[in-house]
């Protein structure tokens, strides 16, 4: 059984997340360039970031953390509703959190690894060989922690969640259904857009570059309204 306070707070993580998520983004756009600085050679992105010092790191550290949020929501929504279909909404949960996960870690490489191999780069010390063997470090985790990871990974598996979300919450109302066709959108064009995380491997790809971007607008949209509509029924005690 679900509480009032359980579906209060859920609707109020969910509701907040798409709002708080934007603070470190926006820190890191006017600061870093990002996310089109996540294209750039290993050159360039080593040396803005060892330029940006500790406050960089620190606005990673929370855009890591901002997740934090949607993670516990993900986690409570199944206690926290009434689906007309209980046993996905279950299924599609570990989906969720394994997404958050993914992300949380693509994001934290940046507090923990980077940092040292952006000092390690531009020490005046570091000879050209072990420059060369941290651009390849560096490229490779890159690769793994960022693309297939965060990007990649972790894009297909919030498009899974959201559409089991969707589905399972069968609900009536015209916000209702707008939630359900936004969360459908949404989920379609993370899936399609995860491709463009390929792009670092088949150029042709680099084409689909605008739909993340896009995928995670609509989502953004879609979290912030099935938050409010969790949240209200936790006051009117409908769901």
């Amino acid at each position: 059984m679900f509480t009032l306070n359980q579906r209060t707070a859920t609707g109020a993580l969910l509701l907040v997340f798409p709002f708080l998520i934007q603070i470190p983004f926006a820190i890191l756009t006017a600061t870093f360039h990002y996310p089109d600085i996540l294209r750039e050679p290993a050159d360039v992105i080593l040396k803005q970031y060892a330029q940006g010092g500790p406050s960089l790191t620190i606005a990673w550290y929370l855009f890591a953390m901002a997740i934090l949020p949607l993670l516990a929501g993900i986690v409570m929504l199944p206690g926290a509703v009434s689906p007309r279909h209980p046993h996905l909404m279950k299924a599609a949960m570990p989906l969720g959190v394994a997404s958050a996960i993914l992300q949380m870690l693509g994001l934290l490489r940046w507090v923990v690894l980077v940092p040292l191999l952006a000092r390690a780069y531009v020490d005046r010390s570091t000879t050209a060989s072990t420059r060369d063997a941290i651009v390849v470090a560096f490229q490779a985790q890159h690769q793994l922690f960022g693309v297939m990871m965060g990007e990649y990974l972790g894009q297909i598996l919030l498009a899974l969640w959201t559409f089991g979300v969707v589905l399972s919450l069968d609900w009536g109302g015209a916000l209702n259904r707008v939630q359900r066709w936004i969360g459908l959108t949404a989920a379609s064009l993370f899936l399609i857009g995860s491709g463009e995380s390929l792009g670092t491997v088949f150029p042709a790809l680099t084409a689909l570059g605008p739909l993340p971007a896009v995928a995670f607008l609509v989502w953004s949209i879609w979290c912030a309204v099935l938050g409010w509509i969790v949240l209200r029924s936790g006051a009117a005690r409908t769901v």
